[in-house]
């Protein structure tokens, strides 16, 4: 019965027969699960389907005709209209859950009661092979309420803003933003940008659209149009400053100008949000990521340093309060929670560190490198690491991630000619050096030798040198063996 409906599905179907059961398949396992529904939105017609409707009825009977409009919104809420349940979950034809159990718990053990909206991620593939994408959250699940509605034409908000958000750690696949070629790309932009101008014609002071306009000109690399109406927007809606979907635009206006290589106006509007004080927690972590590198090639290593520390700051307060500070990840901000971009941030706070003359700041970078791990492969910052030594001079922190990287087999042969290389632009670092590597084969010395002994040694040195960059480690020891005899 429906009052007995706990989830009420709305999915949208267009021509995507080639992914419509997946989606389907992957949401069978909630309408087995729990008392629900599944609402088709139909939005081209039966006699014009591409098979997709006869895929839809093998699933559910309650299918109603939307006609295309244009309007994202218009077409949620037609099935949000028609949904019995007490909860809300629209999906696309083009989207599939890889495991939707945490939704199922959510509602089976009744933690639903708690939240008036729950988020889970759209994963937003780059490319068709499937190895490079970005998850987003996406709005999609609500308590229905009487005012419950989508608004916008393109990128549809979920209306009344929550009270309350879970946030489920599962995704549906997404293959929406890949294109076949370049037209198929331009065709989709201009769509989603002539819609976007619409509505901001209309809501001219909708912080949201704003944000969704510049995005998506940044995306058609429209950079001039977008940083107009970054500086447009921010300057006339000044008040509208603490509103999230404004932080987002302020994040993409430093973005913009980063694309554009207008790096000294970049680090000014940095600067004068740092000043204002007016970002959350979210937003200033995107300034730290998208401005250090930025300051870092200006040559202000100090204040690059200093933001680059803040961002691992702030960073572990923002995780230790995610439920808090979820509300603050509008659009794709969560990006700068993730590991890639931590890892980057490392890269920046040893090269700050170096630029900035601070060697010993360095360390808290360093810390958070896994050198040892065989699936790693740090060498951007093996290479940072050798100049830091280089430059600061015998450091017994050094040789404790150095004796990492030697156990790093995938590691090792490249780490020893970055060494031989900084010591012949730094020369006076060789004896020490050259101490540490016999320490790790075990080497002391034993008499002193005559300069054509020790041209031996050295001779003996470099050929084993050669040997281990060749991998022929066989050939390596005997010669070490021929070595010990002299040392």
């Amino acid at each position: 019965m429906a009052e007995d409906i706990l989830v009420s599905i709305s999915l949208l179907v267009s021509n995507r027969k080639d992914t419509i059961r997946k989606c389907m398949d992957s949401l069978k396992p909630l309408l087995d699960a729990v008392p629900s529904e599944l609402i088709a939105v139909d939005t081209i017609g039966e006699e014009n389907s591409d098979g997709s409707i006869a895929i839809i009825r093998e699933y559910t009977d309650k299918i109603i005709y939307f006609p295309w409009c244009n309007d994202f919104a218009a077409a949620r809420n037609a099935g949000l209209k028609e949904a019995k349940g007490k909860w809300f979950l629209t999906i696309d034809d083009d989207e599939w859950f890889e495991d939707i159990t945490p939704i199922i718990k959510f509602f089976q053990e009744g933690e639903y009661k708690n939240y008036d909206r729950a988020w889970y991620y759209v994963r937003n593939y780059h490319n068709f092979a499937g190895t490079d994408w970005v998850d987003t959250f996406a709005d999609r699940m609500c308590v229905i309420k009487k005012e419950t509605k989508y608004e916008g034409r393109v990128h549809e908000c979920l209306l009344p803003y929550p009270e309350k958000v879970m946030q489920f750690f599962c995704y549906t696949h997404h293959y929406g933003y890949v294109f076949e070629n370049e037209d198929a790309r331009k065709k989709h932009s201009e769509r989603n940008i002539s819609l976007l101008e619409q509505e901001v014609k209309e809501h001219p002071e909708d912080a949201r659209m704003i944000g969704q306009l510049v995005q998506e000109y940044a995306m058609a690399k429209r950079y001039e149009d977008a940083e107009q109406l970054c500086e447009n927007w921010l300057g006339t809606y000044k008040e509208q400053i603490r509103n999230p979907f404004a932080q987002f635009t302020a994040v993409m206006w430093l973005r913009v100008l980063s694309a554009q290589g207008k790096k000294e106006e970049a680090e000014k509007l940095l600067c004068s949000m740092e000043e204002k004080k007016v970002l959350n927690e979210v937003s200033w972590l995107a300034y730290l990521v998208e401005g250090t590198p930025i300051e870092i090639n200006l040559k202000k290593g100090e204040v690059a340093l200093k933001h680059a520390e803040a961002f691992f700051e702030l960073k572990k307060k923002i995780l230790s309060k995610a439920e808090t500070f979820a509300v603050q990840q509008v659009f794709d901000l969560k990006k700068y929670l993730e590991a890639d971009i931590e890892n980057q941030m490392i890269s920046f706070g040893i090269r700050a560190a170096i630029e900035a003359k601070k060697y010993s700041r360095a360390k808290v970078f360093l810390d958070c490198v896994e050198w040892s791990n065989p699936e790693k492969r740090p060498f951007d910052k093996m290479l940072l690491l050798v100049e830091l030594f280089g430059k600061s001079g015998p450091d017994e922190v050094f040789f404790v991630y150095a004796e990492k990287l030697i156990k790093n087999q995938g590691m090792k042969n490249q780490f020893l000619v970055a060494l031989e290389n900084m010591l012949q632009e730094y020369p006076e670092r060789k004896e020490v050096v050259i101490a540490w590597m016999n320490k790790q084969n075990g080497i002391t010395p034993k008499k002193q030798l005559s300069p054509e002994m020790a041209q031996l040694v050295e001779a003996l040195k470099a050929n084993i040198q050669v040997l281990l960059n060749e991998g022929k480690t066989a050939e390596a020891k005997t010669l070490l063996e021929e070595l010990k005899k002299y040392v």
